[in-house]
């Protein structure tokens, strides 16, 4: 992890390579589930790709590229206000550590429906770049938008409702954390401290910081 963040612009100008170059680059999705930090790679096909390709670069110059008001802050220094995302520079979860190893490897797991579930899935990763360079978008499935087998569910044909047997998900634009040149920007950030719990983190930087203030150094 690299201590240098870029500001709104360096960010700004970062993510334009992918809104510019969207037919050089591609969109790979990872599964994790629930009680395993494995990553399993999506089988996708290549319509649904360009789909979400399409849906998560709108949401990136949306609410990130044309949102002139949004600073960037550091993590360690979090406050209240809003319209900001916010640099990760405390200490990784484990998660987060392992997520920058396990994916783009040769023999990584993919996701099997005869043996994962989709209502374990617990968190997406959408990888989008090409060999020159990539982004990951961190983004967390709520219950709510996943429909398996165990309710009953109804889609529109030509003249009548019909049921839909398989199981299915919902993907919306939002996402909690972008990674950008090793480094992770926090969007969402109440709801990533509930996951991983940081609040404290973030205090005990904080004592740190003022113990290695040079006002609190014993005189010589």
């Amino acid at each position: 992890m690299s201590p240098q963040k870029l500001d709104k612009k360096g960010l700004d100008d970062n993510l334009s390579y992918y809104i510019n170059n969207k037919n050089d680059v591609s969109v790979i999705v990872y599964a994790i589930l629930k009680n395993s930090p494995i990553a399993y790679r999506m089988d996708i096909e290549g319509s649904a790709q360009n789909g979400l390709k399409e849906l998560f670069l709108d949401s990136l110059k949306r609410n990130i590229i044309d949102n002139h008001e949004l600073g960037v802050l550091s993590l360690s220094s979090a406050d209240e206000r809003n319209n900001v995302i916010y640099h990760y520079d405390i200490e990784w979860p484990d998660e987060l550590t392992s997520m920058q190893n396990m994916l783009g490897q040769q023999g990584e797991p993919v996701f099997d429906f005869n043996v994962q579930n989709i209502e374990d899935i617990r968190v997406l990763l959408i990888c989008i770049g090409n060999a020159q360079q990539q982004i990951i978008l961190y983004k967390t499935m709520a219950p709510v938008n996943i429909f398996s087998r165990t309710g009953f569910f109804l889609k529109k044909s030509a003249t009548r409702l019909e049921e839909i047997k398989d199981d299915f998900f919902r993907v919306s634009d939002n996402f909690q954390i972008i990674k950008v040149e090793n480094n992770l920007y926090v969007i969402d950030l109440k709801l990533i401290e509930k996951m991983f719990c940081f609040h404290d983190v973030i205090k005990k930087e904080a004592m740190l910081g003022t113990e290695r203030s040079p006002h609190n150094f014993p005189k010589a």
